[in-house]
């Protein structure tokens, strides 16, 4: 259960849009987020230069989730340095440095990469699968779990909630009547749907739910797409879906379309409706409560 916490925030440059040091008094760990720009600043301070995990988060598109790629670093900023020059899209480093010199890194950025996958806002970019190596001991284990947990508490308070899915926005509204529908439905698969308001969109044989987060507008995995591109779906959005065509995010249906095998979040209502319908949507008009309200008429009512 949430308790009362305090986070520290100490700030290098006397920039609040600098660099940013935070950390729970009480715990081992210390967070640093460094915009791109002070990258350099951040490799003098000795921080750079302690072991830990590090995050470099991308930008999202209109169209596309924010990237992330997810390291460890041994006590040097070398690793750190070359992820950063290999992965050039990214614009936040998320630095974790430790005062535990007897911490697994390897197996606690193994941890890290699969709660981030978990959670299914970035779109983690590291190769292949996890490798955590050999089973960490308990007590590495149980310190892990502690570690995690202060990362997400800091990165949270700082608005890089990289462990937690976006909070609903406003509008998101209370149960709807269209969980148990979408729970019975051979289209969309089961999971736990109660706590939110579902929104549909039903066009040229596309069947798709979701609902608006904070960041964008969430398709529920199990949507599924209209059967053919319309001549006019805009280039840039058709390279967009191309990508998560080959990222195996979305897989051919029956009916000619394509189904989201994974819940994801698009950046704006009408980019969602737009790669569900496969052709140019207005969101606020496409998506509609099953009682035929659309998604602007519930936007008003909420402002």
């Amino acid at each position: 259960m949430p308790r009362a916490q305090s986070v520290q925030m100490f700030l290098p440059s006397g920039d609040p849009n600098g660099i940013r040091v935070c950390e729970i008094r009480t715990r081992t760990v210390r967070v640093l987020d460094v915009p791109r720009a002070n990258f350099i600043d951040f490799l003098r301070l000795p921080d750079a230069e302690k072991s830990g995990i590090f995050f470099l988060v991308g930008k999202a598109s209109r169209e596309m989730s924010p990237m992330c790629f997810i390291g460890a670093s041994d006590g040097s900023s070398r690793e750190l340095q070359d992820s950063a020059t290999h992965f050039d899209e990214w614009d936040r480093l998320i630095a974790v440095v430790f005062n535990n010199p007897g911490m697994d890194f390897t197996y606690l950025s193994s941890r890290a990469i699969d709660q981030v996958k978990a959670v299914r806002v970035f779109d983690v970019v590291n190769k292949g699968k996890s490798d955590s190596g050999p089973a960490p001991s308990e007590y590495i284990r149980s310190d892990a779990d502690d570690i995690m947990e202060t990362i997400d508490i800091i990165t949270a308070a700082i608005g890089m909630p990289i462990f937690r899915r976006p909070v609903l926005s406003a509008f998101s509204g209370q149960p709807a009547s269209m969980a148990a529908t979408v729970a019975a439905s051979a289209t969309v698969s089961a999971r736990p749907v109660s706590d939110v308001q579902l929104f549909e969109c039903k066009q040229r044989t596309s069947e798709a739910y979701g609902y608006p987060v904070e960041d964008g507008f969430r398709v529920l995995a199990g949507s599924v797409t209209s059967c053919a591109f319309a001549p006019s779906f805009p280039f840039r959005l058709r390279e967009a879906f191309d990508g998560l065509v080959e990222k195996g995010l979305v897989v051919k249906h029956s009916n000619g379309g394509y189904r989201y095998v994974e819940d994801h979040v698009f950046k704006s209502p009408s980019t969602a409706a737009s790669m569900v319908c496969l052709s140019s949507q207005n969101g606020m008009a496409a998506w509609k409560l099953p009682d035929g309200r659309q998604l602007k008429e519930v936007w008003k009512k909420k402002a």
